[in-house]
């Protein structure tokens, strides 16, 4: 990503309504999961360090990898404990053993320019991963919504559900549960890509994305009300078809 956005992710991990909302979404896919005593997870992509984090509840053998010296500095800062690291995603498989790991975190980084070949790094991922070992994966989702948004993210495109459940089969991996998430933001993010059309395209190097500026205690209080019906609603069918982003728990066959 451009640097100016790890400066505004960091300062948004713990307190943007969405980060919260993905996090409790992640809890209730893992909450049923057994994990052995010490078991190892990596944040492959682990940008501000935000979901590192979050995820010492389930382990202290957190590991973390970013391209971004800017965000290992800021991961580092929040979780001294994890051994986080500079390292290409694509090149994953040189920084670690194969079967390492018992849960892997991907959040929202495939979908980047900088990612040469989906299916090769999930490849590499599957064999990272310990027997019975599990994968979240979450990334944008419908390319309908693409907008400046993912232009100032790095983006290279957004999936359906059927494609990337498809791509993990492919590498071997059992889907557990695929859905959308965030439907309450689904038809404005559609309303901002309508208007993006009259509006002059930002600068990359320069600007910072203005939805993510849209918090604070009492829209985020707001929004995990309104969403907890949704989360309600995946909790109990384990997947619904609409929503900003995909979130998948795939497993590596014991």
């Amino acid at each position: 990503m451009y640097e100016q956005l790890y400066h505004q992710f960091s300062g948004i991990d713990d307190t943007h309504w969405w980060n919260i909302y993905r996090r409790e979404l992640v809890g209730d896919l893992l909450k049923n999961t057994s994990f052995p005593e010490k078991s190892k997870i990596l944040d492959a992509g682990c940008g501000t360090g935000g979901n590192l984090r979050f995820l010492a509840r389930y382990s202290s053998e957190l590991y973390g990898l970013d391209l971004s010296e800017t965000a290992i500095s800021f991961a580092r800062q929040k979780n001294p404990g994890a051994s986080i690291i500079s390292g290409d995603i694509n090149n994953i498989n040189n920084f670690y053993r194969p079967g390492f790991f018992n849960l892997i975190t991907i959040f929202n980084v495939l979908y980047h320019v900088w990612v040469k070949n989906d299916y090769d790094v999930l490849k590499k991922i599957f064999d990272l991963l310990s027997p019975g070992g599990i994968l979240i994966l979450s990334e944008p989702a419908f390319r309908l919504l693409w907008r400046n948004h993912d232009l100032l993210d790095m983006g290279k495109t957004r999936y359906s559900r059927r494609e990337l459940s498809g791509l993990l089969e492919q590498c071997g991996f059992k889907i557990e549960c695929a859905t959308c998430f965030n439907s309450l933001s689904f038809f404005p993010a559609l309303a901002l890509k309508i208007a993006e059309i009259f509006l002059p395209a930002p600068d990359p190097e320069k600007s910072q994305i203005k939805e993510l500026e849209i918090n604070g205690a009492l829209i985020s209080a707001a929004a995990l009300y309104l969403l907890s019906f949704e989360r309600k609603i995946i909790k109990k069918f384990r997947s619904i078809p609409i929503g900003t982003t995909l979130l998948i728990k795939a497993r590596k066959p014991a």
